[in-house]
Parts: structure tokens; sequence; C-alpha cells
């Protein structure tokens, strides 16, 4: 049995993006990834029907939200919707960016502060953990985790543990491999974790 999956179940997964959020990249592969998964196994969507999802990922009143229906306007007084629905997303997202947008250097800028933000404070260790590695799930999509080495990342974890659990982790040796391997300390950030 198959199930069918209506526009309107799907709209509670596609992301949604403020105008505050310069990423506009990571936006379009979250919505893409949503489509995909809905359209895996079952009939594909129509290029319309995602044109029109796509316009869910706005705030109403939004400037991005205002760009796109001035798109859809346009597209729609020159007779090019519903049949080139694809190509006018195309267009759509290229429209967008020229509007709200950030450059490579602004872009590092802002990861490298949010690498630096990130602390366990009073979190637990498993909801440090999961942040500490999406920011670098982040670097290493943006192509920067290569300026850090793995000898500075487990220090950087390191750093940024809550005191108590710093002094408790940095207290002991923490051998590891076993009894019967050598032993050795840990090396790598996830080994400290």
């Amino acid at each position: 049995r198959t199930t069918s999956y209506t526009r309107e179940g799907v709209m509670e997964f596609i992301p949604k993006i403020e105008d505050s959020d310069p990423d506009l990249d990571a936006h379009d592969e979250q919505f893409d990834f949503v489509i995909s998964c809905y359209s895996y196994g079952s009939r594909e969507w129509r290029p319309i029907d995602i044109f029109n999802m796509y316009s869910k990922s706005f705030p109403p009143n939004s400037t991005r939200m205002k760009i796109f229906e001035n798109c859809r306007k346009r597209a729609m007084v020159a007779n090019r919707l519903p049949e080139e629905a694809k190509q006018v997303l195309e267009e759509t997202r290229k429209e967008l960016r020229n509007y709200i947008f950030e450059t490579e250097l602004t872009k590092e800028n802002r990861l490298e502060r949010a690498f630096d933000r990130v602390a366990q404070g009073h979190k637990s260790h498993a909801e440090f953990r999961a942040e500490f590695q999406s920011v670098l799930l982040d670097l290493d999509k943006a192509d920067m985790l290569k300026d850090y080495r793995e000898d500075r990342l487990k220090r950087e974890y390191l750093r940024k543990l809550n005191h108590d659990l710093r002094t408790t982790v940095m207290s002991r040796d923490w051998p590891l491999d076993g009894p019967k391997d050598f032993q050795r300390g840990p090396k790598t950030w996830t080994e400290v974790a």
C-alpha cells in the first residue's frame, strides 16, 4: 500500500526563512530535499505545485514574499504559468538573491562567529555536542573546516564545555583502545566527547 501525501500535509515540513536570514542557499537545499522526500516512490509533483509550495517558505508581508509575488505576477502576465513553472521558479530564486544576500566574506564571518558562540553553559552535554557538530557541518559545507586542525578542534571542544565537565574530563587520562591494545589519550573532539 502506498501513502499519498497531500499538499496540506507537506506544508508543515516546508522550511521557512525570515528576511533576516541571508542564507537562501541552505533554505533552497532544505526545500528541495522536502519535495524530493514527498515525491519519492510516488507520483512526482508537477512543477506548478512546487512553484506554489515555494511561496509557503516566506512569512506574509515579508520582503521575500513580495519579491515572489512580483515574479509570479510577471509570469502570469506573460502567460508563462503553469506551463513554464520550472523555469519561472529558477528565475525567481535568482531574483530573490539580488535583494537579500551575503558575500562570501560575510558568510565566513557569520560562520566563525557562530562557532565562537557555541558553549555548553547550562545545556546538557548531548545538547551541546549536537550544537557543536551542527556548526562544524556548516563550516564543512562552506569549505572552512580545513582551517580548523584536529588538535585545535579538540582544544576548542574542551574550552567550550562548562567548568565542571571540563574539570572532570581534564582530571584523568581517559585511555582509549582497551586493555590489550596500546592505550592512548583522546586525540579528536569526538573522542573527548
